[in-house]
């Protein structure tokens, strides 16, 4: 037996204390006073002026009380208040153990530990709640002794070698928090939050994949530990609502900080089962709480938004507009309207709102979400004066985003009203564009492709190859989005040319001019929502082209490639844009070979006015089409 487990380590003790622990551990005293003794030993510890030191002087106690873990007793045999009296005395011991805020020896608390395995086993099985030992006592107390034996290194190894252990921590924190949520009361038990705080520390120190599973299988599967997760998150909003109605407790804030962390690394559950269990739903309601104008502003709060804000912006980047719908609704706009105005100077932060802006901006190309994010962009920017957010750095950025929303839903009403109804037809060669869908003949197999003739049909299965599109179609369709949501989009960029068409044919006059060929591409990036075009060598972009479909079929004088990017580092989709006049480019290459070679093309209209006049002649002549 270690030293600090026998009975010479009372002798440090009060003499009031080590009298009642003495009388607890005699042979003649009978279970019922051991229990009172027991009792009394909990009072004295708690109101010791150091009930660390005195707790670690009771271990000895603990140890005799727990006893044998093959000596336990049996409720078949035993008589149920001998029974209910043991079971009783070893919750006191558990009490005891609990107030041990430090133990220096590891071996002494390894010996202990098979001792209360035992005992938590026994009671988990037989699913014995003593009627005395506190409202929470199953669901707190012997997890927090669990939690407290695993901090040591010892502990950590035996929790990697037995999965039992793990197991039985997800089953008893899942069952802990179902307590939390049916009984108000617990709420506001000091002890439970203890629990809790020492559950997300456990989560944050232990990520070995030898005991991931069993944690996860004892919460019930993958799902609902992310479930899981996500209730504990809202259990910890509940009880700083609660605390912050008397003096302020930092240590709900450090567990927060440690779940979130927690999730950050994803050692256990992916993002995506984390994004389906409502994590995104119940962090907007937190920056939202912890960010309203009468919180303080510090270190603690910073973090915890922070954290939240980068998990937010790290989901939503991930899905797609119905997602993104959902959290709008759920009041993501309030969200980063506080957030931005109070700690928008964080360079974290900042740099996670940054992030959902920008995509704010991308979604209002999408045909579903405009409506959504119309239908509350009244109501979210009432609340923006008392926020200071237009004053921070991310005021210009939001202004853009809602002018892009508002001249994009107006648009959309033109979309609905006049070009849903408008297809072209599907043979690159062909000169029909823009007209009513009705005239035209859908592909029977993959229903996506629409032909003027049956020769164009044709051409555009023989040619262009659509008899290898098809059968994709055919096998998955998810590869083909929803009609009216990429002629919406398609719509936007068209728009887009269309304002920028002068620009882009000077530049594309320019490039000609300066290298003699027209191998390049248009480039149309919507990073932070406004487009303006550019023309660049194809070279630049020639891996990404390749892997296009149509990237052979590219053609001088009736179609040219053009690539959109809606995100940074990444090409949305390539695409071509089909004139219907087909000397439209030749024409152009004419001007390019009878300017001097060391004409400005930026000054033409000054330096060159007739050219300047065949260009926007050209501009106008030229009527496109995409083909994604």
């Amino acid at each position: 037996m270690h030293p600090d487990l026998s009975e010479a380590k009372l002798s440090s003790l009060p003499l009031a204390i080590r009298r009642h622990a003495k009388s607890a551990l005699s042979p003649s005293t009978s279970p019922e006073s051991v229990s009172c003794y027991l009792r009394q030993l909990i009072v004295q510890c708690f109101h010791a002026r150091d009930n660390g030191y005195t707790a670690r002087s009771l271990l000895p106690v603990v140890y005799a009380v727990l006893g044998d873990p093959k000596d336990l007793p049996d409720p078949e045999t035993t008589a149920e208040p001998l029974y209910r009296t043991r079971v009783c005395c070893v919750g006191h011991a558990f009490t005891l153990f609990t107030y041990c805020t430090q133990i220096y020896t590891s071996p002494a608390l390894m010996e202990l530990a098979p001792r209360i395995w035992a005992w938590i086993q026994f009671m988990d099985v037989h699913e014995y709640v003593s009627v005395d030992s506190g409202a929470f006592f199953w669901e707190c107390v012997p997890l927090t002794c669990l939690l407290y034996l695993l901090y040591e290194h010892e502990g950590r190894q035996w929790l990697h070698t037995n999965a039992e252990v793990g197991y039985f921590i997800g089953k008893a924190w899942t069952r802990l928090v179902t307590v939390f949520e049916d009984d108000e009361v617990a709420i506001h038990n000091d002890h439970c939050r203890e629990v809790l705080h020492r559950i997300t520390s456990f989560l944050s120190s232990h990520d070995s994949p030898n005991y991931s599973s069993a944690l996860v299988d004892g919460a019930g599967g993958k799902y609902a530990f992310a479930r899981l997760l996500v209730r504990t998150i809202d259990l910890f909003l509940r009880m700083k609502k609660f605390i912050d109605e008397t003096p302020n407790d930092a240590s709900l804030l450090l567990s927060l900080d440690s779940t979130l962390s927690f999730i950050c690394e994803e050692h256990f559950v992916s993002r995506a089962t984390l994004d389906r269990a409502g994590i995104v739903e119940t962090l907007i309601e937190a920056i939202t709480y912890l960010a309203r104008h009468n919180a303080p502003v510090t270190t603690p709060f910073q973090s915890s938004i922070s954290l939240c804000a980068d998990i937010v912006s790290a989901s939503l980047s991930k899905v797609d507009s119905v997602s993104w719908g959902k959290a709008v609704k759920a009041g993501l706009l309030n969200a980063v309207f506080l957030c931005g105005g109070k700690y928008g100077t964080d360079p974290y932060t900042s740099k996670s709102l940054g992030r959902i802006l920008a995509d704010l901006a991308v979604l209002t190309f999408n045909y579903s979400f405009l409506p959504i994010f119309m239908s509350v962009l009244r109501n979210a920017t009432m609340m923006l004066p008392s926020t200071g957010f237009m004053k921070s750095r991310f005021g210009k950025d939001w202004r853009g985003i809602v002018a892009l929303a508002q001249e994009r839903t107006e648009l959309r009403k033109d979309f609905d009203t006049n070009l849903v109804g408008i297809r072209s037809c599907d043979n690159f060669e062909c000169g029909v564009i823009n007209v009513p869908k009705a005239t035209l003949r859908r592909c029977g197999a993959c229903q996506h492709t629409f032909y003027c003739s049956p020769e164009c049909q044709k051409i555009s299965w023989r040619k262009f190859n659509h008899r290898y599109r098809c059968k994709r179609i055919q096998k998955n369709p998810i590869i083909t989005p929803d009609a009216r949501i990429t002629r919406f989009r398609s719509t936007l960029i068209l728009n887009t040319y269309q304002r920028h068409k002068h620009a882009i044919f000077l530049q594309k006059l320019k490039y000609i001019h300066r290298t003699g060929n027209t191998d390049y591409c248009v480039i149309m990036e919507y990073i932070a929502g406004y487009c303006t075009p550019k023309v660049v060598p194809i070279e630049e972009w020639g891996k990404s082209l390749s892997l296009h479909d149509y990237r052979q079929r590219t053609a001088i004088g009736t179609r040219e490639m053009h690539v959109v990017r809606l995100t940074p580092g990444r090409v949305e989709f390539p695409m071509l844009l089909r004139s219907n006049a087909a000397e439209v480019l030749e024409r152009l290459v004419g001007i390019a070979r009878r300017l001097p070679k060391d004409a400005d093309v930026g000054r033409l209209e000054n330096d060159f006015p007739e050219m300047w006049r065949e260009v926007e002649e050209l501009a106008g002549m030229d009527v496109v089409e995409i083909y994604s």
